[in-house]
């Protein structure tokens, strides 16, 4: 595995950008003889990169990429083509209320509020009709509201 993070503070302006490498090998000889898997060995590969602007510590927005490869094998997978290839790009905007100096006595001082949007570009080996039943990638797309607390 590899990472990479950088981080910049100047003024009122935040940046992070990170960056990570992630390479898996299986043993799936086991799974092979209990029916589960039609190869001996497997591998994955994950990539993800990231960036984020924060300004004066309270509003930010952020966007990300992931993208997982791999070997195929529909048995152990349980994918249509055999293959676990995914990738998504991911977008997001956030507050974070009370960043600066949180009051001792507000539970909730140290919060982040935000919107992300998780985008599909490919999944399980395929952008169209990955499941065999007209499934595209992209009707895997999230919209979702979240809110952090770090005690």
């Amino acid at each position: 595995a590899l990472d990479a993070f950088y981080q910049s503070n100047k003024g009122p302006h935040d940046v992070n950008l990170s960056a990570g490498l992630l390479y898996e090998s299986l043993d799936t000889a086991t799974s092979k003889r209990l029916g589960f898997a039609s190869e001996k060995n497997s591998s994955l590969t994950r990539f993800t990169t990231s960036a984020q602007y924060l300004y004066q510590k309270t509003w930010g927005i952020g966007a990300g990429f992931t993208r997982l490869a791999g070997t195929a094998d529909a048995l152990y997978f349980g994918t249509a083509n055999g293959k676990p290839d995914t990738s998504t790009l991911r977008f997001d905007a956030f507050w974070n209320p009370i960043s600066k100096k949180p009051f001792k006595f507000y539970p909730l001082g140290r919060t982040r509020r935000g919107l992300e949007y998780v985008m599909y570009r490919k999944f399980n080996g395929r952008a169209k009709n990955f499941n065999g039943l007209r499934r595209d990638a992209g009707d895997n797309n999230t919209f979702s509201f979240y809110w952090v607390v770090v005690l």
